[in-house]
């Protein structure tokens, strides 16, 4: 009788197969990761603070560049040494009222949200051309500091603070 070969067409096929599905999972858990970072990206805010200057006024002013919304975590913001965290309108308006400078604000409060292009007036001075001196010198004078924190749909959360201008994303 006969001995049976172990290597047999069927026993070849059958171990192909079951390398080929094997290698197709790996295909598909690398595409679905690469689907999550594209969603993730689809969606990225990105803060940036800029300063303009036109019509006698200077703003410094909050833009969402990115591709989705920015969501308010936290502000904070330094004043003479002490950090403080509420909403930047009364802080603004009482740190420039002690200087005797007249300011306009849209400013933000934590929970906003800030939509794609949306472009924010933090804080700003007009017409007055004493009042755009003391401003920007006051501004210069490393006296006060601010940082936001912000997060995506998918709670990726950054950072952005007055001194950078670049947003560094927090673990």
């Amino acid at each position: 009788m006969k001995q049976k070969k172990f290597w047999n067409a069927d026993k070849m096929v059958s171990i192909a197969a079951m390398i080929v599905s094997v290698g197709s999972l790996f295909v598909i858990i690398y595409q679905t990761n690469l689907i999550r970072t594209q969603q993730y990206a689809s969606v990225l805010p990105y803060l940036t603070i800029g300063f303009e200057r036109s019509d006698g006024q200077i703003r410094i002013t909050l833009m969402n560049n990115g591709l989705g919304p920015a969501f308010i975590k936290d502000i904070r913001m330094q004043y003479e040494g002490q950090m403080h965290h509420k909403n930047m309108i009364s802080l603004y308006r009482e740190f420039f009222a002690e200087n005797g400078i007249e300011i306009f604000t849209q400013g933000i409060s934590v929970g906003e949200v800030i939509t794609v292009n949306e472009k924010i007036v933090l804080i700003g001075v007009s017409e007055d051309l004493q009042s755009i001196h003391d401003f920007v010198e006051y501004l210069g004078s490393g006296d006060s500091a601010f940082a936001i924190e912000y997060a995506s749909v998918y709670e990726e959360r950054w950072e952005i603070n007055d001194q950078t201008n670049v947003p560094v994303k927090l673990e």
